[in-house]
């Protein structure tokens, strides 16, 4: 016999077990440890083939929804970090704006009065905190 038995295989041999024979005959008989027959009758013992071939069909049910819920589950998690994520602000963080070259020009020496002006607003405040601004404008010949 081959080395794996079937539903109705186990169920014969579990039958024999209840018509007398003893399980060390058993065990030689179809060449099966002692561990496996008991095994098999916890399992298996006073079921018919029908029965057992029930047993088997909802213990494969049973596995496909357990992978079905482990697919689900996972793919749920998935959603949800992809969710989490997505309601993360995104924070742009700003470039450095680059100032244009400079070409520095040398400054025009004023020939005589009136003809170069400079202005300025200047701000300060009073020793009792009261604030003014002042507009500075200067002849830039006579400095």
């Amino acid at each position: 016999m081959s080395k794996r038995k079937t539903e109705s295989q186990i169920v014969a041999i579990l039958k024999e077990f209840e018509t007398g024979m003893p399980v060390k005959d058993l065990c030689r008989k179809y060449s099966i440890g002692n561990s496996t027959f008991y095994k098999w009758r916890a399992k298996y013992g006073g079921m018919e083939v029908s029965e057992v071939h029930r047993l088997k069909e909802l213990e494969e049910e049973n596995r496909r929804l357990k992978q079905m819920y482990a697919d689900l589950s996972l793919k749920s998690m998935l959603q949800e970090e992809i969710i989490k994520k997505a309601v993360v602000p995104v924070t742009m963080r700003k470039t450095k704006q680059r100032l244009p070259t400079r070409n520095p020009q040398p400054l025009i020496v004023p020939s005589n009065f009136g003809n170069t002006w400079s202005i300025d607003f200047m701000s300060d405040s009073l020793h009792n905190k009261v604030r003014f601004r002042t507009l500075n404008v200067i002849d830039v010949f006579n400095q």
